[in-house]
């Protein structure tokens, strides 16, 4: 059974209702968001133990599915491979950095917008609904704020099987993403020089090369001899 998320309106819901019943791709999507949502809002407790367990659950699963691409030359994936779910596993991988951003940082739309034509009775009725609500919610914000640092070691240190595995799967515009986010935590740490630089970059062009971008393939190239440039002595 399908649970509607709290912050939409009763019409999104049955829109979203409807479109899961008559498309599996709206309906996985649907699965792997309140999949991320359920993760978050037990504070990383699951079916698959305490919050280091459920970490540890995903990122064994990923660096398993990484190692099956070494050596791989080809796309066909009609084995082992099971491209539906590892493309669901990417998928809620992306909800889940997605969920764990808001419920750590939060967003411009959780905000509570001031009131400008509402008596003070009505004005005061909706900020006290509104605060409970956040109130509800500040066990788990406070929870990812406290670990914010190990959330983003931890996608940090999956960022590399992640883009091998999208690569795999034909998730070009996914490996894109978190190549690019993987090259700025290599550049930030000061990895420039090493091996895994290396691979990220070609990682991360051989997925552009995919998405037939040859202008961002440009820019990579510029943006990778500027930092060898910069990183280099005089």
């Amino acid at each position: 059974m399908l649970v509607a998320h709290p912050r939409l309106s009763r019409s999104t819901t049955t829109v979203w209702r409807e479109l899961s019943l008559t498309s599996v791709t709206v309906l996985l999507h649907w699965a792997t968001w309140e999949s991320a949502q359920l993760c978050v809002n037990s504070k990383l407790r699951t079916p698959l133990g305490k919050p280091v367990d459920t970490f540890m659950a995903f990122e064994g699963v990923l660096k398993s599915l990484a190692r099956q691409t070494v050596g791989s030359q080809t796309t066909d994936t009609t084995d082992e491979f099971d491209v539906c779910r590892v493309r669901l596993l990417l998928e809620l991988v992306e909800q889940l950095e997605k969920a764990m951003y808001n419920a750590s940082d939060g967003t411009a739309s959780a905000l509570i917008a001031p009131s400008k034509s509402k008596s003070t009775f009505e004005t005061g009725s909706t900020l006290c609904i509104q605060y409970f609500r956040l109130f509800r919610h500040w066990p788990v914000r406070s929870f990812f704020h406290t670990n914010k640092s190990t959330c983003h070691e931890w996608l940090s240190r999956n960022r590399s099987a992640v883009v091998a595995v999208a690569l795999r799967a034909g998730m070009a515009s996914c490996a894109v993403r978190h190549g690019y986010t993987l090259l700025q935590d290599l550049l930030d740490l000061g990895n420039t020089k090493g091996s895994e630089f290396e691979n990220a970059v070609l990682q991360v062009a051989w997925a552009l090369l995919k998405l037939k971008q040859s202008e961002p393939i440009q820019g990579l190239y510029v943006w990778c001899r500027d930092i060898i440039e910069s990183s280099s002595p005089v």
